[in-house]
């Protein structure tokens, strides 16, 4: 079912591009929807930038974490494919993936779990599991992360984790969320506070999966030292786009400033505003429904983000896998809701595909 989903999820997104373009080429369509930071996930494919940025504005791959476009680059020498087809087929299967490996976190909720499955492959934001962007490698190593840590298992937990450093620099901050849910699940044990450091410092299972996070992280940034001199260039070179930290309220209150409700029109940054509040939002009924671990990692990251912009945050958003775990759990609450859940997200997940090929939708940028 869910390799139908993402075929028809594929062949819809086909035929909007057919539509709008007139082109049949399969390979047209790939091109097409490589837009903004898939442009950069190529180059990286092609080997990182050494010295100064070649770009008149600063801008350099370094920026961009190796271990997607690294994947992509591999099934495209296996499959010959151009690198653009190759990461339409990567992030789609990665997308069935990410979609089978999470029925363990919804337990009997049947309907929620197929609600956020059909979501993840056809809904609005499915375009991230289909154009070459890091998002969807994301989403599958954090469900892969809970997926253990619901299981007690912090080793294999950290395993993951230590891929999803790789893919981006969010990734590491999971690690807080292994070791809260480790003390969460010794003190459902009965374990008593004074005895917690002594119990976790004689765990070497959660000792080792805690040292494995930042692994991939650490390995980019060793590389980066050696290559360039610089093992911190992926976040230095954020200024050429503009994204230096800064306090996360005030990038709020610029983006609220800069568009909606102060301006009559519409723009992208009322987009980003509302997609960055829908977002905190989200991760406060992650926290309510009990999914603390879950919710810690996306507040972090989601302050990350926020304080050095709230450009794209409505991707970074829809990259958060647990946001979209609850948001079906919320909707599968009432039958009536859930049903109408599929078509409008299909319209809507069909409308973000026009809109990005038309070059005018800033929701993925």
């Amino acid at each position: 079912m869910l390799a139908l989903f993402a075929a028809c999820s594929l062949l819809l997104k086909f035929a909007v591009f057919v539509y709008m373009t007139g082109d049949l080429s399969p390979l047209a369509f790939a091109d097409r929807i490589c837009l903004w930071d898939c442009r950069w996930f190529g180059k990286v494919a092609q080997g990182y930038e050494v010295g100064l940025p070649t770009n008149r504005n600063g801008e350099a791959n370094w920026a961009f974490f190796p271990l997607y476009p690294l994947l992509v680059k591999a099934v495209a020498m296996l499959t010959t494919l151009p690198w653009t087809a190759a990461g339409v087929l990567v992030s789609q299967v990665l997308g069935i993936l990410a979609a089978g490996c999470a029925r363990p976190l919804f337990g009997s909720q049947t309907r929620a779990y197929w609600l956020f499955a059909f979501g993840a492959l056809l809904g609005p934001f499915s375009l991230l599991f289909s154009m070459p962007y890091s998002e969807s490698l994301f989403i599958l190593l954090t469900i892969l992360v809970l997926v253990q840590l619901q299981r007690g298992d912090y080793l294999r937990a950290g395993a993951w984790a230590a891929l999803l450093s790789a893919t981006r620099v969010t990734g590491v901050l999971i690690g807080a969320a292994i070791l809260l849910q480790a003390i969460i699940d010794y003190r459902r044990a009965g374990g008593a506070w004074r005895d917690l450091p002594r119990s976790f410092l004689s765990d070497n299972r959660l000792l080792l999966g805690l040292a494995l996070v930042p692994l991939g992280l650490l390995g980019y940034m060793v590389y980066l030292r050696l290559w360039m001199g610089d093992g911190l260039a992926f976040a230095h070179v954020q200024v050429a786009w503009g994204r230096a930290l800064d306090n996360p309220f005030i990038q709020f209150g610029i983006a609220l400033h800069s568009g909606w409700p102060f301006k009559a029109h519409w723009d992208p940054f009322s987009t980003y505003a509302v997609g960055g509040l829908v977002a905190v939002v989200l991760t406060t009924l992650v926290a309510l429904r009990g999914h603390y671990a879950a919710a810690l990692f996306c507040f972090i990251a989601l302050v990350l983000s926020f304080s050095a912009g709230l450009f794209s945050s409505v991707r970074f958003a829809a990259g958060l896998a647990p946001l979209g775990l609850v948001s079906a759990e919320l909707i599968a609450r009432r039958r009536w809701l859930s049903w109408s859940a599929y078509p409008i997200g299909l319209a809507l997940g069909l409308l973000v595909v026009a809109g990005w090929i038309s070059g005018r939708d800033f929701t993925m940028v």
